[in-house]
């Protein structure tokens, strides 16, 4: 363990005879969840990012020694005759890259009772923790700085104690843009983790012990153990800074309307600090957005196997929930407009790009290798909706919005004698008009665009 809870920064205390106006509260608010915030990452490193490294090392070190024992031992060197000779696969095992991926294969030994047991990879730890390590460290450095303030000052005649507060986070507001990075990679992160523990018991028997001793050891109801919640909090720590600063300048306006210079120039500092924080929360939002949007895109080429989906231009603006019951008639073959309603319709998921618009079933498999034969087995629609070509209507007065290809576009249907490719069927023709909607914005402002 590489933190003592001893030596953990405590809840701020200020004398009683403080007075408890609103100023008071929110600043207070503000160092005791930062504290807290700072104990959880604390804890995320002591009881499972560092227990993970030693865990690499002890087993390094487990290697080594036994490769100077056996150095010394004619069975060794029988051994590694044997190996080069016959089986030249087996003596890679030794080494620290092949022995991670081979202690990795047995799921039915305890961990805590097998030492030699890798839970995670180096690169793993690297992959899933590394930025949260950055944080945890400029977050120390910010808490230090905030216990620095002599908080006792704070009275209702005063805004010495917030002045200093706000040029503190003017100074620190920059580098908290180094969340950026993790939250935009927050998304993969879990679903890398989660993926992990679905593959390897050991890691999640190991996460669900340590769940339980940062319970044991922090008695403090706030204290947070899943890792899944201690991952999101820098998430969360960001948007709270922006709301609370908000908070603490609509307060000192309201209390002073009539400031001197001196609660001039703090409350201007103030506005600033707010200011800033507010971007660098918009900052961290914007990335994160943009790299939700790949990840989903990416997650839509697994599934339906289309190999040109991700483009750099290309994002996801709505797509159908399973609850919304959409579903796709799709036209057959030389029949015509009028005999649409006697095909029969099947379940679907509607994905609106900016510039595509994709039905699938309802039902999809995952990560197909052959692309071709995924598009066939999923994708029931393809259309560029910028294309002039296309038209997209809602049949008057119903819950159904036609799609029609008046060059015969779609790649995924053979459409012969008629322009009408298929009909989508809503649950009501308000949920159609919606959709259509959204449909006719993206392609007006492919079409300007494209002007």
């Amino acid at each position: 363990m590489t933190g003592d809870l001893a030596d953990r920064p405590t809840i701020l205390h200020v004398s009683s005879k403080s007075p408890d106006n609103k100023r008071y509260l929110i600043i207070k608010e503000i160092v005791d969840t930062e504290v807290q915030y700072v104990n959880n990452l604390q804890n995320l490193n002591d009881y499972i990012v560092q227990p993970l490294k030693d865990r690499i090392s002890t087993i390094n070190n487990n290697i080594i020694k036994q490769e100077e024992e056996e150095k010394h031992s004619w069975s060794a060197l029988i051994k590694s005759l044997f190996c080069c000779c016959f089986a030249p696969d087996l003596n890679v095992g030794r080494r620290r890259d092949s022995m991670e991926s081979v202690a990795l294969l047995k799921p039915e030994v305890n961990y805590e009772n097998d030492s030699n047991r890798l839970i995670l990879t180096s690169d793993q730890i690297k992959e899933y923790f590394t930025q949260i390590t950055l944080i945890l460290n400029i977050n120390r450095s910010f808490l230090d700085d905030l216990n620095k303030i002599d908080y006792s000052s704070i009275r209702t005649d005063d805004l010495s104690t917030e002045l200093r507060f706000a040029e503190l986070l003017l100074f620190r507001a920059h580098s908290f843009k180094l969340y950026t990075s993790f939250i935009s990679s927050y998304s993969s992160i879990c679903e890398s983790i989660n993926e992990t523990k679905l593959s390897n018991p050991y890691f999640k028997e190991f996460l669900d012990n340590q769940s339980k001793l940062i319970r044991s050891a922090n008695n403090d109801s706030s204290t947070e153990s899943t890792l899944s919640g201690l991952l999101i909090s820098p998430i969360q720590r960001i948007c709270r800074y922006n709301l609370l600063i908000s908070e603490l300048y609509r307060t000192v306006l309201e209390e002073f309307v009539f400031p001197t210079n001196n609660e001039t120039n703090a409350i201007s500092k103030i506005l600033e600090a707010r200011d800033l924080v507010s971007k660098v929360a918009d900052h961290c939002n914007s990335k994160s957005k943009i790299m939700s949007n790949s990840a989903r895109v990416l997650s839509l080429y697994k599934t339906l196997g289309i190999e040109d989906i991700v483009k750099p231009h290309r994002i996801i603006i709505r797509e159908s929930e399973p609850e919304d019951y959409v579903k796709y008639k799709k036209r057959n073959k030389n029949k015509i407009i009028n005999q649409i309603n006697k095909i029969n319709s099947s379940p679907c998921r509607i994905h609106l790009f900016n510039d595509l618009l994709i039905v699938s079933k309802d039902q999809l498999k995952r990560d197909f290798v052959d692309h071709e034969q995924a598009q066939k087995e999923t994708i029931h629609l393809l259309v560029n909706i910028w294309d002039d070509n296309v038209n997209i209507t809602q049949r008057k007065k119903s819950s159904a919005i036609v799609l029609q290809d008046k060059m015969f576009a779609n790649k995924l249907d053979v459409v012969n004698q008629s322009i009408l490719v298929g009909t989508m069927k809503f649950v009501n023709q308000q949920q159609a008009t919606s959709w259509l909607e959204s449909i006719l914005e993206q392609k007006r402002i492919g079409s300007n665009s494209i002007l």
